[in-house]
């Protein structure tokens, strides 16, 4: 589905990638960690096309001269002054009432189609931007920090949602600090400091070995420090 290789970025002086060789297939869900400064946020944006990289290549699937993109950037760009469903409404594009109707309901966005932007909770307004992302159903979805912001209820149906992406045989790269709902989430974690990478690890392999994403975190930054 996605192939990087070399991927390295430079802003003015400052090397904040190097290297970066990543695969991912489809029915898989990679995940990003690392601490802040460590480049995943910018890996997002080269693959969106919204930053281009100093060196290196990358590819969407073989044979496929364009790939059905769905993205959660950092900042997506909301109406403040619009009510949800008006801001959702300019996202959908061509979307088919039933899929728009499916989303909104499965991220419990219902009760609040008619607030404004501006005055909808954090965590409302996390969940529009979700459904913004999740209603063309591309065949690759890009997020960054979709979890932070949400509350329990929409953790929950984030989760959900994930689900069934990978067994609808999509794929998924993501980057989050929330690693428990990572771990639940991902299939596999990659583990990025100061814009290299330290390994590319199975989620059961993580569990099997270190116990949790938390404990894996953890060594691979002391390991590296």
């Amino acid at each position: 589905m996605l192939t990087l290789e070399g991927i390295t970025k430079y802003f003015g002086s400052q090397r904040v990638l190097t290297g970066i060789n990543l695969e991912l297939k489809r029915g898989e869900i990679l995940g990003l960690v690392g601490p802040n400064g460590s480049g995943k946020s910018t890996l997002l944006k080269i693959v969106l096309g919204l930053v281009y990289q100093t060196e290196g290549v990358f590819r969407f699937q073989e044979g496929a001269e364009r790939v059905k993109l769905g993205a959660l950037p950092d900042k997506p760009g909301f109406f403040p002054g619009f009510s949800l469903e008006k801001n959702l409404m300019l996202f959908s594009g061509r979307v088919k009432r039933p899929v728009f109707n499916e989303t909104i309901a499965r991220l419990g966005l219902i009760p609040y189609l008619h607030k404004k932007f501006s005055s909808c909770s954090t965590g409302i307004q996390k969940r529009c931007e979700l459904a913004a992302a999740l209603m063309h159903q591309p065949e690759l979805l890009v997020m960054d920090e979709p979890i932070s912001g949400l509350d329990p209820a929409g953790v929950y149906a984030f989760r959900s949602l994930m689900r069934d992406w990978q067994s609808n045989n999509m794929a998924v790269l993501l980057t989050d600090h929330a690693l428990k709902e990572l771990e639940k989430i991902c299939t596999s974690i990659c583990f990025l400091r100061k814009g290299i990478i330290q390994s590319v690890v199975p989620v059961h392999e993580i569990t099997s070995k270190h116990g949790s994403l938390e404990e894996a975190y953890r060594f691979y930054n002391l390991k590296s420090a």
